[in-house]
């Protein structure tokens, strides 16, 4: 199947707002602090509905912040700026993997966006049609296994970064994707930070299910009128794969 991301990957843009990392490239560390803290999601739940609800509201008074907060990571961020320090060091006190996180979200997209191009254009399914499934993030596009030649299933689409190439035959695609976002390579570079930054990191566009098992039909237990019948499905994916998308390639 097509090796898409899952949603999994974007958690830091579950509000439906957009990707802090975007505004991280233009500079914007305010906007980009308050996606992260400070924009609540219907799915919040404990400590992080507390934090996004209390920053939401009180945005810019730091002290009723801290205030309100329970102890944990993100308090530094509202601490450095109730110290005096600006956004982008508020921004550098949320917890490291917070930061990494963001970035690699807005990154999955870039890929995500530079994929599904390239299926459509690059790859023509024999009945003329590719098999489409949507999420929260983006349609995805599917080809059958028969539908793709031997150079397809070994193509690697880097996650990009400012030192990567961009090659044939996805280099046109990924060229219109950075176009559309107002990006050039070069750009992919947060001012003023060495870290969290763009690493150009391989993706093999194709991924291989072992092991695939579809079990037989039979009464879907959790269906409460008993009129649905269910069927189990296992399978094994290789580290990085997401068996979200597999079953998105099953039309679920």
């Amino acid at each position: 199947v097509i090796n898409y991301f899952g949603s999994q990957r974007f958690g830091s843009a579950r509000h439906g707002e957009g990707y802090a990392a975007k505004h991280l490239l233009r500079g914007e560390f305010e906007q980009a602090l308050k996606l992260l803290v400070a924009t609540p999601a219907r799915e919040d739940h404990g400590v992080t509905r507390t934090l996004t609800r209390t920053a939401s509201s009180h945005w810019g008074d730091w002290k009723t912040i801290l205030a309100k907060l329970p102890r944990m990571p993100e308090r530094s961020a509202f601490e450095a700026l109730a110290a005096g320090k600006d956004m982008r060091d508020a921004f550098t006190a949320l917890p490291t993997f917070t930061q990494i996180m963001c970035v690699e979200a807005y990154q999955s997209h870039l890929w995500n966006e530079i994929v599904r191009r390239f299926v459509l254009r690059g790859i023509k399914p024999a009945g003329g049609a590719h098999l489409r499934s949507d999420d929260a993030f983006g349609p995805m596009y599917f080809a059958r296994p028969r539908d793709m030649h031997a150079l397809t299933r070994k193509l690697i689409i880097p996650l990009l970064g400012p030192e990567s190439i961009l090659r044939q035959p996805w280099n046109v695609d990924a060229e219109s994707v950075l176009r559309d976002e107002g990006l050039t390579l070069e750009a992919l570079r947060i001012p003023g930070l060495r870290r969290p930054f763009f690493a150009d990191a391989p993706r093999a566009l194709v991924t291989r299910v072992e092991s695939f098992v579809l079990g037989a039909s039979h009464q879907d237990t959790l269906d409460p009128k008993g009129k649905r019948l269910a069927r189990t499905v296992s399978f094994e994916l290789p580290r990085g794969a997401y068996a979200t998308v597999v079953l998105r390639a099953l039309g679920h």
